[in-house]
């Protein structure tokens, strides 16, 4: 099952590449087959949408002005995923699915493309060995972060929001990201173990894991950025 804004839907397999059409409040995914690449890793996509609404599909009657919304897709890979069986969607899924909306969506699929995973975070009760992030902003504009996590259950954290400054350096403790802090949005919440975090930004940042011993002595964790090596 699937969850947009609470609400379960029926699963949906697909591979590769989704698009997602709205009307009257109404999503749907059109599954695409994609070839399998075997010396060039990109794809090529090619989209053909047949419009066959009419009203008898939706005898219940529909909003006013009804329409088809822009189409606009994205891929999933390991360090991105807008939406998953048994997960809660993005706030960008939820706006395609219940108003139409592309904008919030698009803003998402844009920040994708500087995602950082981190795959060793201590939980904030660990006070032996403190996990912090530090992210580092080499640019010459705010950068906007967001930061969610899996705990070892594998259930899905609440999204915690925030800002580096230009050229700035922020660090946040790993009980900071799970209860809130003063200049943190949201928390991640209490969760089982240890967390794997997903960090993305708008803008091109560093993102550290570190690790703090009783001595105060820091080890750096930290990994290249998804998607590269």
């Amino acid at each position: 099952m699937r969850r947009v804004s609470g609400r379960l839907l029926p699963p949906l397999r697909w591979h590769g590449f989704a698009a997602a059409l709205w009307l009257g409040g109404l999503v749907a995914w059109a599954p695409l087959p994609v070839q399998a690449q075997t010396t060039d890793p990109s794809a090529t996509y090619q989209v053909t949408f047949e419009g066959t609404w009419t009203t008898a599909a939706t005898p219940g009657g529909v909003p006013g002005s009804a329409h088809f919304t822009t189409l606009i897709g994205a891929t999933h890979n390991d360090s991105v995923t807008f939406w998953e069986a048994g997960g809660t969607a993005t706030q960008g899924i939820e706006s395609v699915a219940e108003i139409g909306g592309t904008s919030t969506f698009k803003s998402e699929i844009n920040a994708s493309a500087h995602a950082y995973r981190v795959a060793f975070f201590n939980p904030g009760s660990n006070v032996n060995q403190v996990s912090s992030l530090r992210l580092l902003n080499d640019g010459g504009a705010v950068a906007r972060v967001s930061v969610t996590g899996t705990d070892d259950r594998g259930a899905a954290s609440d999204e915690v929001r925030l800002t580096v400054a230009a050229e700035g350096v922020r660090t946040v403790t790993a009980a900071q990201l799970e209860a809130g802090a003063p200049g943190l949005s949201g928390a991640l919440g209490d969760g089982a173990g240890k967390w794997r975090l997903l960090v993305r930004s708008d803008r091109p940042i560093r993102a550290m894991s570190l690790l703090e011993s009783p001595a105060g002595h820091l080890t750096n964790l930290s990994t290249a950025p998804e998607g590269r090596d």
